[in-house]
């Protein structure tokens, strides 16, 4: 008979996602005993001249809640793209621009592949020793009382805690464990993502401009290439 075992940890994060990784780092950091659940171990070994199609752009205050975390110093200054220049417009003659130099900053922020921000927290995790992983595991079942919360895991384990955090993405299987609601609305669009290579340069400047059918952005990532997110109906985004 295979024997099971059991553990107590003050939080539960379950996903370990770029929020639940953040969320571990700074849960620990206030003196808590984390424990985080990734059903799918992240593979952080990638070609380096593989650029991924999701990114994101990280603003000053972003920048600052990675770097309290001691996650954006193990980001290499190769994989963060600053941007000095924003252009937003939706027609020639109305347009907002956004200069860093007009608030007295080197930049506006970085536009980063999530891929890079996550390995980067799990990097800084693994510096904490009140943070346990537990990468590949995933929850069988919830148990809820007033006094606590267990998890039943894939492996037969059985985790107690005083906290949950669900991290585990849009469609999160422990909200809807909990019977927690939310709200949601179809914009009745569809996102298109790829990378361009360009033939002059992107100036250190995100775009974005509104099209009626939604917007279009260009997202500098690396010295030569944007990242492009197009928002569009789905017969455009079937085209394109």
């Amino acid at each position: 008979m295979k024997k099971s075992s059991k553990y107590n940890s003050q939080v539960v994060i379950v996903g370990g996602g770029m929020v639940g990784a953040a969320s571990a780092c700074g849960l620990a950091d206030l003196g808590l005993e984390v424990t985080l659940i990734e059903h799918n171990r992240p593979d952080f070994n990638w070609p380096q001249d593989e650029i991924d199609l999701r990114v994101s752009a990280i603003n000053k205050a972003s920048q600052h809640l990675l770097e309290n975390l001691g996650a954006w110093q193990l980001i290499d200054d190769r994989d963060a793209v600053a941007y000095r220049d924003m252009r937003v417009w939706d027609n020639p003659s109305s347009e907002i621009h956004f200069d860093s130099a007009d608030i007295g900053e080197p930049d506006l922020g970085h536009i980063l592949q999530n891929r890079v921000i996550q390995r980067a927290l799990w990097q800084a995790m693994e510096q904490r020793p009140g943070i346990t992983v537990l990468s590949p595991r995933s929850v069988n079942e919830l148990q809820q009382s007033p006094e606590k919360i267990t998890l039943l895991l894939d492996d037969d384990a059985c985790l107690d805690s005083e906290l949950l955090v669900a991290a585990d993405g849009a469609r999160s299987r422990m909200r809807d464990e909990l019977g927690i609601g939310f709200s949601e609305f179809d914009f009745q669009q569809t996102a298109v993502v790829t990378t361009v290579r360009l033939a002059q340069g992107h100036a250190e400047t995100a775009w974005q401009r509104f099209l009626p059918e939604g917007p279009l952005a260009f997202l500098p990532i690396s010295t030569d290439q944007c990242s492009i997110v197009w928002s569009t109906t789905a017969d455009i985004a079937e085209k394109l």
